[in-house]
């Protein structure tokens, strides 16, 4: 992976962004102080488990794929990941709750908790709109050494013989969401198995990420405090959602209406989408992760069905405004995966001995009387600092090329000369090279 010079600075996630309801309650749970980078995720994770089920996104070619927004994010302990989750949970297991005298086969299984490859894979086969949330992503190692399996579940793509203990099954017609939290230093330790890096499945590829290291500002605050009629809102549309959802499930449709664009949203579709190719070709901002870059789009167009449905109902198209929201959010998620890839450029055996060479000369410059040196001289003493004449040759330049030395010839000897802003005010005694 290339690497970039600087860590991308980070900006708290839109939320003010978020519309209508979504929006409110973001503003609300702000109130107690949890970032808005831990808050906006959980809620389009929310919205998307319940908006899954009710209809599906097209593609500007008409073919269609589910909607709904996968959601990885990386903050530190304390940061108030559980507590936001707590709040959102409610209206679901309440409806949920609803269902608690019905036979245990017809029960919504809407929530997984048994994250193994086979547990899942028959849960959906059961009751095939499920949401596999967790704020303790760490416990997912095993999982999510079967990212081949589980880039199919989250695409949506058929199952037509997966091996399971008690021999094959096939699973189609499925929908699955995930909402992964984890903490900085389990997200290194998944960061080969999620395919954060190029090459191989990129499950990492499916999610939108966020992340953030702030703490909350009232650490004393023991919830987070929303006004009656904000939640009461959140609550009955995530009722109604998951009923329409449980009533699909049940009338076994097999297929759900289709959310399309309106013709101003296709025509900025389109500019988003060569936008995208510029930015992740060889010379373009993204093209570090362009693998993850390049599906932007995809993630784009499913984040816009998921707001649409969310807000407007399972029917109709979705608008520009909403379009662009997605894009401004899924743009968002690409600057959270570049600052939580970032790796500092290391430097080269060459930069370090440009290094040792800058300090030996300045230890030996004295600057009332001289700071240049025969290069002849400097190159035959430098393996008193342990380099070799052909490891000099090759730090000289570097030192040159940033301006911390100048080469220039006397007469018919070549000298190096060390720029009068680095000259240090007191003469120290000289050490590594030998002084003529």
């Amino acid at each position: 992976m290339t690497m970039a010079p600087f860590m991308p600075f980070l900006p708290p996630f839109p939320s003010h962004a978020l519309p209508a309801t979504l929006g409110q309650l973001a503003n609300e749970l702000g109130v107690s102080g949890v970032s808005s980078s831990i808050i906006g995720p959980q809620l389009l994770a929310f919205a998307a488990l319940a908006t899954q089920g009710c209809a599906d996104i097209a593609w500007p070619d008409g073919k269609t794929m589910p909607l709904g927004a996968n959601f990885l994010l990386v903050a530190p302990s304390g940061a108030g990941k559980t507590r936001v989750f707590r709040t959102l949970i409610e209206p679901v297991e309440r409806f949920l709750e609803g269902f608690a005298a019905e036979p245990l086969e017809t029960h919504p299984g809407l929530l997984l908790e048994d994250a193994t490859r086979e547990a899942i894979l028959l849960a959906l086969q059961a009751w095939p709109m499920a949401g596999l949330f967790t704020d303790e992503a760490g416990q997912l190692k095993r999982l999510l050494r079967e990212s081949p399996t589980l880039a199919k579940l989250l695409d949506g793509t058929t199952l037509r013989n997966a091996r399971i203990s008690t021999g094959r099954m096939a699973l189609t017609g499925h929908r699955l969401v995930m909402l992964l939290m984890e903490q900085p230093a389990i997200f290194d330790a998944h960061r080969v198995l999620l395919g954060a890096s190029r090459g191989g499945v990129g499950l990492v590829n499916r999610f939108l990420v966020a992340a953030t290291g702030d703490l909350p500002e009232h650490r004393l605050a023991p919830h987070s405090r929303t006004h009656n009629h904000v939640s009461a809102r959140y609550g009955a549309r995530i009722t109604d959602l998951l009923t329409i959802t449980v009533r699909n499930i049940r009338a076994k449709r097999k297929a759900l209406p289709c959310i399309g664009l309106t013709p101003d949203a296709l025509k900025f579709l389109d500019t988003v989408d060569r936008d995208v190719r510029a930015l992740c070709a060889p010379r373009g901002e993204w093209h570090p992760h362009a693998e993850y870059g390049s599906r932007h789009v995809e993630r784009l167009l499913r984040l816009a069905g998921t707001l649409h449905v969310f807000e407007q109902g399972p029917e109709g198209e979705a608008s520009l405004e909403t379009v662009q929201t997605a894009d401004w959010l899924g743009r968002w998620s690409v600057l959270a995966f570049q600052h939580l890839t970032y790796e500092p450029p290391k430097r080269t055996r060459a930069e370090d001995d440009a290094n040792k060479i800058e300090q030996a000369l300045r230890a030996m410059a004295n600057p009332l009387l001289e700071a240049n040196w025969p290069l002849r001289v400097l190159r035959f003493s430098a393996v008193n600092l342990g380099l070799t004449k052909a490891r000099f040759d090759q730090a000289l330049p570097v030192l040159a090329g940033q301006g911390r030395v100048s080469v220039v010839r006397y007469g018919r000897e070549a000298r190096v000369l060390l720029p009068p802003m680095l000259l240090p005010s007191v003469h120290p005694p000289g050490v590594g090279f030998y002084r003529p």
